[in-house]
């Protein structure tokens, strides 16, 4: 084989290599981004008083029970959004005469009704507030104090429960029987503070 044969290959693929140096066409674009990966990134918002249980919404605006501005959600706020609506699609699935079903039921009615009750008396809290202002006789200045204090530890109470529940998907049919007991039970104590807080305000509110 002839030197000049020898050569022409080697040429070929030395431009071929030069060609693909200087290749002026742009990079592969990379794949986007999992849809999991995109909302992720997105930013939610949820009702301060988590009165939906965990319901989210893409945009700002006020809660539809409790009239309260919409936050931005916490990673730990989605984290239990989550755990709601797995546990509210796991609830309807159990047979309709399970007793933890309807015991979760109840409780949840009455968190609901609490909390509409709860606004209610915030918004009497506030206009006892600015009233106790003006007051100056001593002893109705007492009242207002405990009206006030009433309000204030049935709001604290409200909101300690709905920090601490949980839907006890992971516990026994036994165990979550005795747990959303012991919560229905918590929650009408709840309940009876904050209609006496109330009662107690409607009293001395002008």
């Amino acid at each position: 084989m002839t030197p000049f044969r020898l050569l022409v290959p080697a040429l070929c693929a030395l431009i071929a290599f030069s060609t693909c140096q200087n290749d002026p066409r742009p990079p592969t674009t990379a794949a986007p981004a999992p849809a999991a990966s995109r909302n992720a990134q997105q930013v939610a918002y949820i009702c301060p008083m988590d009165c939906e249980k965990g319901k989210t919404y893409d945009q700002p605006g006020s809660c539809p029970v409790c009239k309260m501005a919409l936050e931005v959600a916490t990673s730990e706020q989605l984290r239990h959004a989550d755990t709601e609506i797995a546990a509210a699609v796991e609830t309807t699935n159990l047979p309709t005469g399970d007793p933890n079903k309807i015991l979760e039921a109840e409780v949840n009615a009455l968190h609901d009704q609490v909390m509409k009750e709860s606004s209610e008396m915030e918004r009497l809290g506030r206009q006892i507030k600015a009233e106790f202002k003006t007051v100056q006789d001593a002893t109705q200045r007492k009242a207002y104090i405990q009206a006030i204090s009433q309000i204030s530890q049935a709001g604290f109470d409200m909101m300690a429960w709905m920090r601490d529940y949980r839907a006890p998907n992971d516990l026994s049919a036994d165990e979550a029987g005795r747990y959303l007991r012991e919560q229905k039970t918590k929650m009408i104590r709840i309940q009876a503070a904050v209609r006496k807080a109330m009662a107690n305000g409607k009293q001395l509110s002008k």
